[in-house]
């Protein structure tokens, strides 16, 4: 058990996380690249399975360390409930199975020898990294539906946002996410989008952590969530200090729920136990030295999104992990990679020479690159949105300046299935 009374929890992945000591509130921290995947279609509409597989192959082959589906990205409010089954599964499948693959190639005891023992990036050397399913639905009861649906295909977390339709006041906000975190036996990841950033404040964000039993991640992409990512920090700072008195008896006055201990899968199914006969979680240190950058001391973790805007800038916040660039995902992985491991300088120079140009095109016609980009790639075979279009495609003056930029990155220099 950790000090602030939640027990450990190594996250399911398909083999153990091993380690050295749980770190602070036992939710292990990803550092990396968390793509949210589109949803492939057919010149007809119907689910592409074939693509759908690629797009799994495509970012275990960038090194991703999570990977999501049924998010904004995903058009998710466009498929239909048994379309929604069918991704989960073949997201599910894909995944276990190119982690199947890599283990009769090389082996465990390879696996073990070449990429360590434990942790989120151990998994994705082996290629079996968590799948987090999105549950945002307009109504409390379909978001706990899908929840269940989700945990119940093998989702390893899943990701909600609030309600989008009738957005919930902050009591509304917390009965939400808590009948989500009664639902299910997996983490979740609270997502604060520019819908309901004014409720999802900081402090709010940690009362759903402190009092929920399954919250453990926060993405953090609404409306000036630069300053928002630096005051939930803040927050983990002032935590770290030694508590005066008066202030640890007001800690112990708030309600607090134990967290459970995930292990991994057997057999298709999913233990949960205590902190004793579980296997520990690496405590990873982040970048600059600084054990806490990105972390907290009670376990909220905090991914960046907004489809990589200021993606350095969250990084020199403390951010290790994204959920950015799909289409582009080397690019945005390069950034990371080289943040991560110490130079700083090479970061800022990827970002600002070849993700900034791209991205300036991007946050106006995302709908239309995402894709378009993929199938650009020879990942996806149809670059389609779901109908209905959201809007009009770029211009032709537009569309020449865009191929300038891409011409300048190199983009069309990596194509599938020789990406990264």
């Amino acid at each position: 058990m950790s000090t602030n009374g939640k027990l450990a929890k190594p996250l399911a992945g398909g083999a153990p996380l091993a380690g050295g000591a749980p770190p602070a509130g036992g939710a292990p921290p990803f550092r990396g690249m968390m793509p949210i995947l589109p949803t492939a279609i057919t010149e007809s509409g119907e689910v592409d399975e074939a693509s759908q597989r690629r797009l799994v192959q495509y970012c275990l082959k960038c090194g991703a360390v999570a990977i999501g589906h049924l998010g904004g990205a995903s058009e998710f409010y466009k498929v239909g409930d048994g379309d929604r089954r069918r991704l989960i599964e073949i997201v599910v499948d894909e995944v276990a199975a190119r982690a199947g693959r890599a283990l009769r190639k090389c082996g465990a005891a390879a696996l073990r020898r070449r990429h360590g023992h434990g942790g989120p990036s151990g998994l994705a050397a082996a290629g079996r990294v968590p799948v987090f399913i999105g549950v945002t639905a307009t109504t409390t009861r379909i978001a706990v539906n899908y929840a269940r649906e989700a945990e119940r295909l093998g989702a390893d977390m899943i990701m909600a946002a609030s309600p989008y339709m009738d957005v919930p006041d902050a009591a509304g906000m917390f009965d939400y996410y808590r009948a989500l975190s009664d639902a299910v036996s997996i983490p979740i990841i609270v997502q604060d989008t520019a819908t309901s950033d004014a409720v999802l404040s900081p402090d709010f964000l940690w009362r759903l952590y402190d009092e929920l039993e399954n919250v453990y991640y926060a993405k953090v992409e609404g409306r000036r969530f630069l300053t928002k990512i630096a005051a939930v920090l803040g927050v983990r700072r002032r935590r770290l200090r030694p508590p005066t008195p008066s202030s640890a008896g007001a800690e112990l006055r708030r309600p607090r729920r134990r967290k459970r201990n995930f292990v991994a899968r057997e057999g298709g199914t999913r233990r949960s136990q205590g902190s004793a006969g579980t296997v520990p979680i690496e405590r990873r240190a982040a970048s600059n030295g600084d054990p806490h950058r990105g972390l907290s001391p009670r376990g909220l973790r905090v991914i960046g999104g907004a489809g990589g805007k200021h993606l350095i800038h969250m990084l020199r916040l403390g951010v290790t992990a994204f959920m950015t660039g799909t289409e582009a995902l080397d690019i945005h992985a390069a950034v990371v990679s080289a943040y991560l491991a110490g130079d700083e300088d090479k970061a800022a120079r990827i970002y600002y020479e070849q993700l900034l140009p791209y991205f300036m095109f991007y946050q106006d016609y995302n709908r239309e690159l995402l894709k378009g980009m993929l199938h650009r790639r020879g990942v996806i075979d149809c670059p389609n949105v779901i109908p209905p279009a959201p809007g009009a495609p770029m211009s032709e003056v537009e569309r020449r300046e865009f191929e300038w930029v891409l011409r300048r990155i190199g983009f069309d220099e990596k194509a599938w299935p020789d990406i990264p």
